[in-house]
């Protein structure tokens, strides 16, 4: 399927980040569901990374990255560790639930790894992890026993990687379309079935994880093959049908909306599932607006019982604020008084609070509209706009888009040491037309610097201009403008910071 090709996008660099490591730390019982409803709770979780065996003039950094509820695929927040003592590094970590699976990276001039753990706001984590002099990785464990093990958890997210990445997981022949009971038979009893029984089979998931894994899959499944009936049939296939009945979804059921619903490894949530779910089925649900949250969701669950007859509250909790983080994002539109007033009544949990904070960063954007330029409808030619723009002082141009997991992640990681960085260079984004326009003004506003849009044409010409090859690439331009390094991917910290202080002297 296309949309399975898109995602395999991100796939590769997803598996570079999942190092498979070994843990001498013994498995508990997972986290309960917290049925209670206190679902999200903001605050903070301590971790200490503990590094032996390789000196540290070869760690360039430590960053945690975690992906909240209502981030896009494949994006993540990072958070850049400090160093304490030699080769310790700690910080704190935001999360939005007590318990959260996150993710540490470790990147330096010999070395590169990642794994995942489990953070929780109640008590610090240790991680002791242990390389070659050369930088090659021996072992790793926890100072305290976590619910799963690093290699329990890393084997999980390669089970996840392969139920994507399965041949049997593929588009509905076009012979079954429009029947509607066809496709959804076929997609079932073939696509899931099978794609799942391989994964289970190839990757024996502990009994502590299996319940909360299993459901991410069908997320997964319910979101991009199984609920957009009419908008696949319409890509894969460009045929047009009619969008079925609420009671073809009635599969939806078998899908687990307890505290189960929002257990995820990083870069993997449910955010997919319920925006796709607001907008399909039945012709989609009606924006929440100014209606008030429990008005609304009565609404939804009417709207729901032929295929979810007994939808959860923390469902009907996520739908709503779905809609409103779908109007913030998608329409750049903010809140309105009654709709704040609405969120502070609405939510027994921090799931308001986590509304109210998407609301703040889309006004945050608006007051920075003058960092943000759209010249995709003009001539652009590079070396003009910073003799400009940027008279006399040295420029690093970052070239990415919206769409581009690498691009996201690596403006992450400088983001997190960019108070370490030399002082009088300009950082100039550059992304253009294949980025979707509210998609990049939402992005745009997390990274500090210039951020320009433009045409496709344009980005084509600077890449040939400057022998580029895709996304990311990078010029360092000295104060004079003349061009002092240029490249495909990210060089990692140490060279970028190091090409940085090159063209500031």
């Amino acid at each position: 399927m296309n949309i399975q090709a898109l995602l395999k996008i991100s796939l590769p660099f997803l598996m570079a980040f999942f190092t498979f490591l070994s843990s001498e730390s013994k498995k508990s019982t997972m986290g309960s569901n917290r049925e209670s409803g206190e679902f999200f709770k903001l605050g903070t979780a301590t971790v200490t990374v503990h590094i032996d065996g390789i000196s540290l003039d070869s760690i360039g950094s430590v960053t945690a990255l975690t992906s909240p509820i209502f981030i896009d695929p494949w994006n993540n927040d990072n958070f850049l560790l400090s160093e304490t003592s030699s080769n310790i590094f700690t910080g704190s970590v935001p999360l939005e639930q007590p318990e959260e699976i996150a993710g540490i990276f470790i990147e330096g001039s010999n070395v590169i790894c990642g794994l995942p753990l489990f953070l929780n706001q109640a008590k610090p984590t240790e991680i002791f992890l242990t390389f070659s002099p050369s930088g090659e990785f021996i072992n790793a464990h926890t100072a305290d026993s976590q619910d799963l093990t690093v290699l329990e958890l890393s084997n999980i997210t390669k089970a996840y990687m392969d139920f994507l990445e399965s041949e049997k997981y593929q588009a509905v022949p076009e012979s079954l379309y429009p029947d509607w009971r066809k496709v959804m038979k076929y997609n079932i009893e073939y696509n899931l079935k099978e794609t799942l029984d391989e994964t289970l089979n190839n990757h024996p998931i502990p009994e502590n994880a299996k319940d909360w894994f299993v459901n991410s899959l069908l997320m997964h499944f319910a979101a991009y093959s199984y609920i957009p009936y009419s908008a696949i049939a319409k890509m894969e296939s460009d045929i047009e049908v009619e969008e079925p009945p609420m009671e073809a979804y009635s599969w939806l059921d078998n899908i687990d909306y307890s505290g189960n619903f929002i257990k995820h490894i990083p870069y993997i949530g449910p955010k997919p599932f319920i925006s796709t779910l607001l907008r399909y089925p039945a012709g989609g649900f009606e924006r929440i607006g100014e209606t008030p949250v429990a008005q609304w969701q009565e609404y939804a669950a009417n709207k729901l019982k032929a295929a979810i007859k007994k939808p959860s509250r923390l469902l009907l909790d996520l739908m709503s604020a779905m809609s409103y983080v779908l109007q913030i994002e998608n329409n750049f539109r903010p809140l309105s008084p009654v709709q704040i007033e609405n969120i502070n009544k609405g939510y027994g949990d921090d799931l308001g609070k986590i509304v109210l904070k998407k609301n703040d960063e889309l006004l945050a954007i608006l007051d920075k509209m003058d960092e943000m330029t759209n010249l995709s409808s003009e001539s652009f030619i590079l070396k003009d706009y910073i003799d400009k723009e940027f008279p006399g002082q040295p420029v690093a141009v970052d070239m990415w888009n919206t769409w581009c997991g690498p691009c996201l992640d690596a403006i992450g990681k400088v983001g997190a040491i960019k108070d370490t960085l030399p002082k009088n260079v300009a950082f100039l984004y550059l992304s253009d037309t294949s980025s979707e326009i509210d998609a990049w003004k939402r992005k745009a506003d997390k990274i500090h610097g210039k951020n320009v849009r433009i045409s496709k044409e344009d980005s084509a010409k600077i890449g040939e201009q400057y022998q580029l090859q895709g996304f990311p690439s990078y010029l360092f331009f000295d104060k004079h403008h003349n061009l002092i390094h240029s490249q495909t991917s990210f060089p990692g910290l140490e060279e970028y910071s190091r090409l940085l202080n090159q063209i500031s002297r």
